[in-house]
């Protein structure tokens, strides 16, 4: 009798932190604007922030600076 296949037990999710799972939230149009926003350096984070909190969520400054530099479990090797 063979072993039954394991390799899901072994595959590790990718994890996200808050900021990414807060774009995750937000409507397709918006996600892309604060992809775009991320990576545009002239936009400071508060105004990221800002953006999010207007549309409900809960950002923190941060947070969302720890994502924009690479520092959050997102970018985890």
């Amino acid at each position: 009798m063979s072993k039954p296949d394991l390799t899901e037990f072994f595959e590790k999710e990718k994890r996200k932190c808050k900021t990414a799972r807060l774009i995750d939230k937000l409507e397709k149009d918006d996600q892309e604007k604060v992809a775009a926003a991320l990576e545009e350096s002239s936009i400071d984070s508060m105004s990221i922030v800002r953006f999010i909190q207007k549309r409900g969520l809960d950002a923190k400054h941060n947070v969302v600076i720890k994502h924009r530099k690479k520092e959050c479990m997102c970018y985890d090797k």
